[in-house]
């Protein structure tokens, strides 16, 4: 998330006076980049005093998701989030801190502020496998059936029949939102070829591909 070059501003407050608030909060513009992940703090104060804030990573190191020690993710500042390339995380399960003040609008002797931990989440850099793979042909079509398997929840698996379009396969249950799924589904086939290639993310773009002659 990026910001324009001079997104904040000065207003006069509720006592006349220069100090800051949250009403200045500028408008972000969103990419996404490949092994990144970006944490958000949603903060509510009832004053309305512009807030700081700094972000801490830490690695789950046993069973009851507590972290030992957490490092620096991003020093001070009034973003409420965090980018970070995760992709350059071991594997593991982690969890982010934030600390949050109003000390922008009423100084460090009369300061206030927070602190909470995020979920855990987890880092992953497997690739999803694919097993039970069969392509039968059925009168102009062929029928795929592919149970996959990954670390982390899918989010795109899809198939091209003989070199078409590639075809987004819908899972038996419906949604593709687990970290196992099985699907079953009639592609249809217009070219020679004798394959199936199918192709299957995870949701921090970890990649399988598979390819399945017609049976």
């Amino acid at each position: 998330v990026t910001f324009s070059e001079k997104p904040f501003a000065k207003f006069l407050d509720r006592r006349g006076g220069q100090n800051r608030t949250l009403v200045e909060r500028g408008f972000g513009k969103q990419s996404f980049d490949v092994g990144f992940r970006t944490v958000f703090a949603w903060v509510v104060d009832g004053d309305k005093d512009a807030l700081r804030y700094r972000f801490f990573l830490g690695r789950v190191t046993g069973t009851s998701g507590e972290v030992k020690s957490y490092g620096a993710l991003k020093p001070w500042s009034e973003e409420p989030f965090a980018s970070f390339e995760a992709s350059r995380l071991a594997d593991g399960q982690y969890r982010v801190k934030v600390e949050v003040d109003d000390v922008l609008t009423n100084g460090p002797s009369r300061k206030l502020g927070d602190v909470d931990v995020g979920p855990v989440f987890v880092v992953s850099h497997d690739a999803p496998k694919m097993s039970g793979a069969k392509a039968v042909r059925e009168k102009g079509r062929v029928r795929v059936k592919l149970d996959v398997a990954g670390s982390l929840p899918l989010t795109v698996v899809r198939c091209s029949a003989g070199g078409d379009e590639w075809v987004p396969l819908d899972p038996k249950d419906g949604i593709t939102d687990a970290a196992q799924e099985s699907f079953e589904q009639l592609i249809e086939l217009s070219g020679s070829l004798d394959s199936v290639s199918c192709e299957v993310y995870d949701e921090a773009l970890n990649f399988g591909r598979i390819d399945i002659p017609f049976s």
